[in-house]
């Protein structure tokens, strides 16, 4: 048996409630360890279990494998997924590479040619 999962903070958040949740799910299905979670998932069960943390939200394809693993509704919990995403507004789009003459490169100076 795996060490306890940690408290949830009593916050409301949409996030708390997600991950409290996805905790009813497992226990549901008989508190599966994250270990055989992820021989089912082939998700690691670091990963499970932090989508699980309430600490961030985990991807969608995270959670259906989650949900999938303790025997849930794959269309319920994508509408509830997209409804604790959409909870945290748009999301800024990851930082992509520099443009040219931006960034480390910039101060490569630049052979001349002759």
């Amino acid at each position: 048996m795996g060490r306890p999962e940690r408290e949830l903070p009593g916050d409301g958040s949409a996030l708390t409630e997600f991950a409290r949740q996805l905790r009813a799910a497992r226990k549901a299905a008989g508190e599966p360890s994250y270990r055989r979670m992820s021989a089912i998932t082939h998700f690691s069960a670091a990963t499970l279990a932090r989508a699980a943390s309430g600490q961030t939200l985990p991807s969608l394809e995270v959670t259906l494998a989650y949900v999938g693993a303790c025997g849930g509704s794959v269309g319920e919990w994508q509408a509830a997924w997209a409804e604790a995403s959409a909870s945290f507004g748009p999301q800024p789009d990851p930082p992509g590479p520099e443009p040219p003459g931006h960034g480390p490169e910039a101060d490569v100076p630049v052979p001349r040619q002759l």
